[in-house]
């Protein structure tokens, strides 16, 4: 399957690099908050327990710092108009250390650490987008 690329106008795409959750656990947590409105995404990591959910929560609220600041002067902004469209989450390596153990062996313990993409976009170009993904996918059968 191709994936296309399109530059939206209005969008942030913020970063979170070497984060010290693993990929797998992330992976949950991101998944919960895809496709959803800001406003739904805070409030649904604020009550999370998982863990990287603080990491997520803080990530998102920085993309929407980031939105602000490149406003056009006299625009609002509201939490409810921004979705989340992207999401990726990724490994960053890992840590080994030894655990000893009988016998004078040693275990390996594996620190697993993460970097997570997010893609935050206005309401009305993501149900574009939206609608361009549907009429591809027919096109192609």
């Amino acid at each position: 399957m191709i994936r296309k690329r399109v530059k939206l106008e209005e969008s942030a795409t913020v970063k979170l690099k070497r984060c010290d959750v693993s990929p797998r656990k992330m992976g949950i947590v991101v998944k919960l908050v895809q496709n959803k409105s800001i406003e739904y995404a805070l409030a649904l990591l604020s009550y999370s327990s998982r863990a990287g959910s603080l990491a997520l929560y803080k990530l998102i609220k920085s993309a929407m710092a980031s939105v602000k600041f490149k406003k056009k002067e006299g625009e609002k902004l509201c939490e409810k108009d921004w979705f989340i469209i992207e999401s990726c989450v990724g490994s960053a390596g890992m840590i080994r250390k030894m655990k000893p153990v009988s016998r004078g062996v040693g275990h390996t313990i594996r620190r697993r650490f993460s970097h997570v993409v997010i893609t935050i976009t206005r309401r009305k170009q993501a149900l574009d987008r939206l609608l361009n993904k549907v009429k591809d996918i027919k096109e192609t059968e």
